[in-house]
């Protein structure tokens, strides 16, 4: 009986032990471990000693291991119990029962034998054995009247340890002739694991109904840009209609001055119409209703707009925007307003994470394809922030907004037309987008 329930607690605690290296970092695995651990050692140093037949020991070390053991088993409960309770204050209490019990330790290892084994014999040491238990099963009743999950089962599960100790207590005063046989330690370890198993499930159960929330109000989210996007559009139209005929109507008696900032003002409620555009698309992408219009256009033609669209975010900046298309490119398949809105999106990202340098906008031909980069010399990305670059609405570097919402899209438009977008990039050197 002493072999089986050591084994089971030893099995136990090693496939805990494993659940923690395997990145579970949770305190209370390794705890709960070390207390495995200790209660097959204070199993294995009982009675016939099981322990002794692979370990060999003097007199005095095997009642030193078995007193270790003991308190060892103890303290991690205890430890147990706190971790389950909740994060508490370590107070007087808590700090005098650790220094005690690591003065006790140390006596028991490097005092006088003679001593050691006085004080053994009078058992001084169960006071260290039953404050912790009982202080660990104040905590779990505090836990049945507050009705936390699964707290019945870890009262039942110290109230066997309790059990075990008080009969051993009897076992060993001479008041009874039975065997002391560890079954209650099989009952505690059942508790403790069907209180892991209802956790495990609660928690599972609790996944699910979080992610239906998270679901509801991701739909909610999109529901609320794709209207906010509609309002919006129809006063910014209106600007950029007024802007425009004020423009042509009164070119002839505005100063250069001011037609450069009729044009930019222009040229801002285009980038603000084309950012709309983007959060509608985030919630057609999601529904599938996009609709290619694919037909031959030239690139070149586009750059040139798109960097005369963008030219004015260099103003007052040291980055140099330019274009390095050759004219004989030739002329490529795919959704003119689609790549318009792609190469907007990549090259204002670069401008945004520019500070100094050059953003290019270059094409080239290779193997009977176009191949599009935008090429910039700023602050670039480490592996942590290229993972998660092309998520939808991620922060950039310095949390600075923009960067997921536009680069999801892009990806995703990208991958529409057939292509593949990817990405170079190196912190301090710059980034390298290429579709």
């Amino acid at each position: 009986m002493q072999l089986i329930v050591g084994v089971l607690l030893l099995i136990h605690g090693l496939y805990l032990l494993i659940i923690y290296l395997m990145d579970v970092r949770k305190t209370e695995l390794i705890i709960f471990f070390s207390m495995m651990v200790a209660a097959a050692v204070s199993i294995g140093v009982e009675h016939n000693g099981l322990l002794f037949r692979f370990l060999q020991v003097d007199f005095a070390w095997t009642l030193k291991l078995k007193v270790l053991s003991y308190i060892g088993f103890c303290l991690f409960l205890f430890l147990m119990g706190r971790e389950l309770f909740g994060n508490l204050r370590k107070g007087k209490a808590f700090y005098s029962y650790i220094l005690s019990l690591l003065g006790f330790t140390l006596f028991i290892i490097f005092g006088p034998e003679e001593t050691v084994l006085y004080l053994i014999e009078k058992g001084v040491y169960m006071i260290l054995y039953y404050i912790p238990v009982f202080w660990t099963a104040y905590y779990f009743v505090k836990m049945v009247f507050i009705q936390a999950e699964g707290a019945l089962f870890l009262l039942c599960s110290v109230l066997a340890v309790i059990n075990n100790i008080m009969w051993a207590s009897v076992y060993y005063a001479g008041t009874s002739q039975f065997m002391f046989y560890p079954v209650d330690l099989i009952a505690a370890l059942a508790a403790f694991s069907t209180y892991w198993f209802r956790r495990y499930f609660y928690h599972s159960h609790q996944n699910v109904l979080l992610n239906a929330q998270l679901a509801e109000a991701n739909k909610l989210k999109d529901r609320f840009l794709s209207n906010t996007s509609h309002e919006l559009r129809t006063p910014l139209h209106g600007i950029m209609n007024i802007a425009q005929s004020v423009l042509t109507r009164k070119k002839h008696v505005l100063d250069e001055e001011s037609q450069r900032d009729m044009e930019l003002l222009i040229m801002v409620s285009r980038r603000m119409s084309l950012m709309l555009n983007d959060l509608l698309d985030v919630v057609r992408l999601q529904d599938k209703r996009i609709v290619m219009n694919i037909k031959m256009v030239q690139v070149r033609s586009l750059a040139e707009g798109v960097l005369d669209m963008l030219r004015f975010l260099t103003g007052g900046t040291k980055v140099e925007l330019r274009m390095d298309i050759n004219e004989d490119l030739p002329r490529v398949y795919a959704d003119e307003e689609r790549l318009v809105q792609i190469l907007i999106n990549l090259v204002h990202n670069a401008l945004k994470f520019t500070e100094q340098g050059s953003v290019v906008l270059s094409a080239e031909q290779v193997d009977g394809q176009v191949w599009i980069h935008v090429t910039d010399t700023g602050i670039g990305m480490d592996e942590a922030l290229r993972k998660r670059v092309f998520m939808r609405y991620e922060q950039g570097a310095y949390g600075e907004g923009g960067i997921g919402l536009g680069l999801s899209i892009c990806k995703e438009l990208v991958e529409l037309h057939g292509g593949e977008l990817l990405l170079q990039s190196q912190p301090g050197k710059g980034s390298k987008f290429s579709i």
